[in-house]
């Protein structure tokens, strides 16, 4: 099997990966957002809401390349399996806490996944030859490195909230 068969034959299970944890990721967005709303959060959702929907755009992308690569979203692919067992461990926590900086610490780790995962489908993109769908893998890899940024600084925020309103405690 030649190494361009071989790059593509891994680059579509890629974006079968890719696919799915965007479309799960929406999901866990609209999860999380339900439940700050819910314990009426005190912080700006409103990125939240932008980064939610930039999501979706992935992955309405990513069916897009699918199809080009003549496959199609509903073949699964060997790598989806981890991805599914991971959003429900997400799904599990959210499920299991109200606690906003829990809540927010998924998304983290949701984004930090998200952002290594880009920059592979880059590289192999790159070495499959598929070279016309780079640029919106790069743009969709700044939208990551943008939600990886805000959300570690939402729970910065909040972690230092915190504490002063402890220390505050203590000291009353």
């Amino acid at each position: 099997m030649s190494e361009l068969k071989m790059n593509r034959e891994k680059l579509l299970d890629k974006l079968g990966e890719r696919w799915l944890f965007e479309k799960r990721t929406v999901t866990l967005y609209d999860q999380i957002l339900k439940k700050l709303e819910a314990l009426e959060f005190e912080g700006d959702v409103s990125k939240l809401q932008q980064f939610r929907q930039q999501e979706y755009d992935h992955q309405r992308s990513l069916e897009t390349y699918i199809k080009q690569c003549g496959s199609n979203i509903r073949k699964r692919t060997p790598s989806q399996r981890a991805v599914e067992i991971e959003s429900q461990a997400f799904e599990n926590i959210i499920a299991d806490t109200d606690d906003p900086a829990q809540l927010l610490h998924v998304l983290l780790d949701a984004e930090m996944d998200d952002n290594a995962s880009w920059e592979l489908l880059i590289q192999l993109a790159r070495r499959a030859g598929q070279t016309d769908f780079i640029d919106a893998f790069q743009e969709a890899m700044e939208h990551e490195r943008q939600h990886l940024r805000t959300v570690r600084n939402l729970i910065l925020r909040l972690a230092r909230r915190e504490l002063v309103e402890q220390v505050s405690m203590q000291e009353a």
